[in-house]
């Protein structure tokens, strides 16, 4: 089974909502992978400063995303992946300089 879920993931980028619990739990059944990581709670603190709360259900809502069961794997990656989706749409919306600063000042950090 792992050798199968390594196969599929590949060298892609592991998208998550706190992915670092995510690959901790990967690496702790024997599957360490060292993929590119977007974490869609940084990625929402950067786009959204302001929103109230930046769980995966209840920045699901603010999106209007259908949001399916919480805590369940496959509605929360489904989720996981709208919200990915919308803030990439988000972030397309802002202006070059503003994208090409957050990009400058995100360099000096240990953010993937």
């Amino acid at each position: 089974m792992r050798q199968e879920l390594s196969r599929f993931i590949g060298s892609h980028p592991i998208v998550g909502h706190n992915v670092a619990f995510d690959l901790a739990f990967l690496q702790n059944n024997d599957l360490p992978l060292s993929n590119p990581r977007i974490d869609t709670f940084e990625l929402a603190s950067i786009l959204k400063p302001h929103a109230t709360r930046y769980s995966l259900s209840k920045l699901g809502e603010a999106f209007g995303l259908e949001t399916g069961s919480a805590h369940r794997a496959l509605p929360d990656a489904l989720t996981v992946k709208e919200l990915f989706v919308a803030l990439l749409d988000q972030a397309a919306e802002l202006p070059l300089a503003i994208l090409q600063e957050i990009n400058r000042l995100a360099d000096r950090l240990d953010w993937s």
